[in-house]
């Protein structure tokens, strides 16, 4: 991901986009008056997107924009991956620099 260097040039950007998940729907009745369909809410949820500029690469032509849902339940998740793998490389440097300090003693 380069979110930071796409910010900073315009290529990226983060939307709220409402969704609509199902149209609201009106009571209808028939000419006696009975109800044949019932009346239902519109319902609907809020997204959080990374809308992200997209070029072909071979002619520089504009591509339609890449749409990614986001959360910060995701983010959050990343993080921690990425602090774990973060951790385990940290410690795998240890171990060469230390045996790269052995092996210069030899």
């Amino acid at each position: 991901m380069k979110y930071i260097q796409g910010k900073k040039d315009k290529n990226c950007s983060l939307k709220k986009v409402k969704v609509v998940d199902m149209e609201a729907v009106k009571e209808v009745k028939d000419d006696k008056g009975v109800v044949v369909r019932q009346a239902q809410a519109e319902q609907s949820h809020e997204e959080l997107q990374l809308v992200t500029k997209q070029w072909d690469a071979n002619t520089g032509k504009s591509l339609d924009d890449k749409v990614q849902v986001m959360s910060v339940q995701n983010c959050d998740s990343m993080i921690s991956s990425l602090d774990s793998q973060i951790a385990s490389a940290t410690s795998e440097k240890a171990e060469y620099v230390a045996l790269k300090a052995d092996l210069e003693a030899l």
